[in-house]
């Protein structure tokens, strides 16, 4: 995923439309509704359709971490029942447990856009922001 101020290259604007693009999919924030790209088809949604709603998340990572999320603990490839390591396993490895914020697009029409960030203080920044909007309503789960 990543995070661009045009939601494509045919699409002109005087205005910088933070837009976040995932391979042939895309959303952007426009000034009066949200436009959204799947492959060669476009669409819109009106502010007062979308709900909003932000959480944090718990991922157990098995590689890698990005190095700007938050690790809460650690856990086994393969683990007993009390958390301890399976001693079956040789290749037994030690995963992170990281935890990431979710956030949350969706509308009545069936639109559901979900944005997982590496980040939690990110996602609800975000969060924060697109409530500013008067037009957002807050969905809480």
């Amino acid at each position: 995923m990543k995070v661009a101020l045009s939601p494509h290259p045919r699409v002109k604007s005087n205005l910088d439309l933070p837009t976040f693009i995932d391979g042939k999919h895309s959303i952007s924030f426009l000034p009066g509704r949200i436009l959204v790209r799947s492959g060669r088809s476009w669409s819109y949604h009106d502010y007062s359709d979308l709900r909003l709603s932000c959480r944090s998340q718990r991922v157990t990572e098995p590689g890698t971490v990005p190095g700007d999320s938050q690790k809460v603990g650690e856990t086994w490839q393969y683990a007993n029942k009390n958390g301890g390591p399976d001693r079956r396993f040789k290749n037994n490895r030690k995963l992170s447990i990281m935890l990431y914020g979710e956030v949350k697009l969706i509308t009545p029409t069936g639109f559901c856009w979900i944005l997982q960030l590496s980040k939690l203080e990110t996602a609800t920044r975000m969060t924060t922001i697109l409530q500013a909007h008067p037009w957002f309503k807050t969905v809480t789960r």
